[in-house]
């Protein structure tokens, strides 16, 4: 007899909840780009049609992306990632036209606009002004996304930073996102473009990657090329444990990352001395894959006096590193909102967003990130890699 195969609640509800939006956003575009525009029957059913197979082509590659084979299965998802961009731009769009609508609807029933809008719009205006708006902020986002991340330049003014750490440079990379979208071509660009900047220290604040080290072990290899007179330091993300984070810690030392996960290490010598410490992601205590964040647990040893640098993939943990008197904190994770007008919805979980933060004498640093992840979009909050020079108060 075969067994049945049990597929968790969990799974199945969120498989639903997922299907659920993907075909009401299909259902939205057609019916304003299609629908409600009186196209010719020709154009209506070409639209239709190509509205549904990039709806479907969504799932299918969700599906069958494991055995289409890294580069194929890489492509398709590139594509379908992109349309789930743009897709999202145009919903901005026609929402717009939508909104304007309804505000002069209330107003005509106000009395504060006169006339008829059934009568004094074209029925297609509404769909070409808001595709209109999609597609050209689709440009600008597709610009954003293909374009190398930019060299980003901080100050960070440290209180009674001693005289030998003034000028300390250390060069941020976060969210790089290296897997079917992004492989070693470009990790390869990013390390030459970090190591250009001459840097005492680097530090790798999690999210590297998204696959086994079975599938990316090749496209991680540019990472052996990383330079810094103090190290290269990392800590995980939660993207790190979803692409199964044992054997990730277990390769990565060979490519030359120090891992530092709820740990420190004091580095430089006499007067320059200063502590670099890291935690683990939240993620490893949900999944059961490590303990979870633990600035406590990290600094214990730590030499007292010296200028604690932490290293933490969600800046959440910056109320507990300020009351552990932590320096600066490096972190990532929110890619700034990675796609202008989604910005708004992230800044709605995340208290910090991007750039730089100070409560009482600690400093945190929120990168917009290195590379992406999902759609290869980017607006409004560009790629980055963050030099980040140490200078007294």
């Amino acid at each position: 007899m075969s067994q049945r195969v049990r597929i968790p609640l969990t799974f199945s509800l969120f498989f639903a909840v997922a299907l659920s939006i993907l075909g009401g956003a299909h259902y939205y575009l057609w019916a304003r780009l299609v629908r409600d525009a009186d196209w010719p029957p020709v154009v209506r059913t070409v639209a239709t049609v190509l509205i549904a197979a990039l709806g479907a082509g969504m799932v299918a590659t969700l599906i069958l992306r494991r055995s289409l084979g890294r580069r194929a299965g890489g492509a398709l998802q590139t594509a379908l990632l992109a349309w789930m961009g743009i897709g999202l731009l145009l919903i901005t769009g026609l929402a717009t036209m939508d909104l304007a609508r309804l505000l002069f609807s209330a107003g005509q029933a106000l009395g504060l606009t006169h006339g008829s809008l059934a009568a004094a719009e074209p029925r297609r205006l509404p769909a070409l002004l808001g595709g209109g708006i999609g597609l050209g902020l689709s440009v600008f986002a597709i610009r954003g996304g293909l374009r190398p991340p930019r060299i980003v330049r901080v100050q960070v003014k440290v209180p009674k930073l001693p005289p030998g750490l003034a000028g300390l440079t250390i060069v941020q990379l976060s969210d790089v996102h290296i897997g079917p979208t992004l492989d070693a071509r470009f990790l390869a660009d990013v390390v030459q473009r970090a190591n250009a900047l001459n840097p005492d220290l680097v530090a790798i604040t999690g999210d590297l990657v998204d696959g086994s080290v079975e599938k990316l072990s090749a496209q991680v290899e540019p990472l052996r090329e990383l330079r810094a007179r103090l190290g290269v330091y990392f800590v995980p993300g939660n993207h790190d444990h979803y692409s199964g984070l044992g054997p990730w810690l277990a390769h990565l030392p060979s490519l030359g990352l120090k891992v530092l996960r709820n740990s420190h290490v004091v580095v430089g010598e006499g007067d320059t001395r200063f502590v670099v410490a890291g935690v683990d992601d939240p993620t490893g205590r949900r999944l059961g894959t490590g303990g979870g964040p633990d600035v406590t647990a990290a600094l214990v040893g730590a030499p007292a006096g010296l200028p604690v640098v932490l290293l933490a993939h969600q800046p959440g943990e910056f109320d507990d590193a300020a009351q552990a008197g932590v320096a600066l904190q490096l972190s990532g994770h929110t890619h700034g909102g990675q796609l202008f007008p989604f910005t708004f919805v992230v800044g709605l979980f995340q208290r910090y967003l991007a750039g730089l933060y100070v409560k009482g004498t600690s400093t945190l640093y929120v990168s917009r990130g290195t590379g992406f992840w999902g759609p290869p979009l980017r607006l409004l909050a560009p790629s980055e890699i963050t030099r980040l020079v140490l200078e007294p108060a």
